[in-house]
């Protein structure tokens, strides 16, 4: 994408909504999400094989005062845990038949499906970009999707429709943490 592109895609785009993207739901606290938005990812390993993951990004539906909160999520497709991530996206809704379409770029198969879950905290140290220093953050994690509830297609495509970006400055590709 060029920069006359990118600029005028920038006049077309209205801001996107203020989100809570930054607050942090309590350990334990079960949650109604919805996907919105799935991106593919190929590593290259040091042996010349590569791994691949589908990064999935949830936003908290319910309870309400945690509406709008995004929860990123790292689906790793590797045999040893196939089973796990099988589980997962059935309890999301998702029966495809090919893990692989899941690395398709334009696909959008997730968007929309939304699950119970309970989510959790965990802290991590990162090195600021800036000045090296290390730093810690506290992040929600998915530990666990339950069976149910699932998403009314009504509020599945409105959540779909929203735009992917919180609006915060942070790249979900590259954390700080």
């Amino acid at each position: 994408m060029s920069w006359q592109d990118l600029d005028k895609a920038w006049n077309t785009v209205e801001p996107a909504a203020e989100a809570g993207s930054w607050k942090l739901v309590p350990d334990g606290t079960d949650c109604h999400l919805v996907v919105v938005d799935q991106k593919p990812h190929t590593k290259k390993k040091k042996d010349g094989t590569s791994s691949y993951s589908v990064e999935v990004i949830f936003e908290v539906v319910e309870p309400v005062e945690f509406a709008g909160v995004r929860i990123w999520r790292y689906f790793g497709l590797g045999k040893e845990n196939l089973a796990y991530m099988k589980r997962d996206f059935n309890l999301l809704g998702w029966k495809g038949d090919k893990v692989s379409a899941l690395m398709n770029a334009d696909d959008s198969t997730l968007i929309g499906l939304g699950c119970l879950a309970v989510v959790g905290l965990e802290k991590s140290t990162y090195a600021d970009a800036t000045t090296g220093e290390m730093k810690e953050k506290t992040k929600n994690i998915i530990k666990v999707i339950r069976e149910g509830w699932k998403m009314p297609v009504s509020q599945g495509q409105a959540a779909a429709s929203q735009p992917a970006d919180a609006g915060d400055g942070f790249d979900p590709n590259n954390p700080p943490f």
